[in-house]
């Protein structure tokens, strides 16, 4: 079975004379596509029957068009423009999930890392994930911080994370499971352990933002 190389949507299922409607087309390997309107008078093929009957309809959009590959990314999300309020030194996120599918099932496929809240392309930037593992995890740029305790599924989770850039300090919140808090290397380059927190703490240096 060969896979679909031209498919495509409309904005809406039908409109009225003198409505605007929008095509959005995927082209996954041809350079160049033609468009056209028809009214589809019968679309089946069988021999018993009429056959394929098409009518032509004048319309602004028929062209030929470039060809461009469209991702279609499964699952619901937000987005926002960037901006400059978005570039900050200092950062904090927080956010209730509930993940479903913390962790892939070893008869399934690798879904990979999933972003919860996340400022992040080609590596840059920073966010909150939760990694291959199941487990919470805050980005910044080449750095990543993780909690270690994998997230059940199917409950809800409180996750917060926090970056100091004077400090260095970064800080990763998990309710309600326990994890480890780690104070902040001392000048001497040395760290210590509280035991066991809400909280992961380490010291980041200097890891501002571009």
């Amino acid at each position: 079975m060969c896979a679909m190389r031209l498919t495509g949507y409309a904005d809406k299922f039908s409109v009225h004379p003198g409505d605007k409607i929008k095509f959005y087309v995927n082209c996954d390997g041809p350079k160049k596509y033609s468009a056209s309107i028809v009214q589809m008078i019968n679309g089946d093929t069988n021999p018993r029957g009429p056959g394929f009957i098409e009518k032509a309809v004048k319309a602004d959009c028929e062209g030929v068009y470039d060809g461009i590959k469209q991702v279609v990314y499964g699952g619901s999300y937000g987005f926002v423009a960037d901006a400059p309020q978005l570039k900050p030194d200092s950062f904090t996120l927080q956010c209730w999930i509930w993940p479903t599918t913390p962790k892939t099932d070893k008869r399934y496929w690798k879904h990979g890392a999933q972003g919860l809240v996340t400022k992040w392309s080609g590596g840059k930037g920073y966010g909150l994930f939760i990694n291959t593992d199941g487990c919470v995890e805050l980005r910044i740029n080449g750095e990543t911080y993780t909690t270690g305790a994998p997230l059940r599924d199917h409950a809800w989770h409180f996750i917060a994370a926090s970056f100091d850039a004077k400090t260095g300090e970064v800080v990763l919140y998990h309710e309600p499971q326990v994890v480890l808090r780690a104070r902040p290397r001392n000048p001497a380059g040395q760290s210590g352990l509280q035991g066991q927190d809400r909280a992961h703490r380490s010291a980041a240096g200097d890891r501002r933002l571009r």
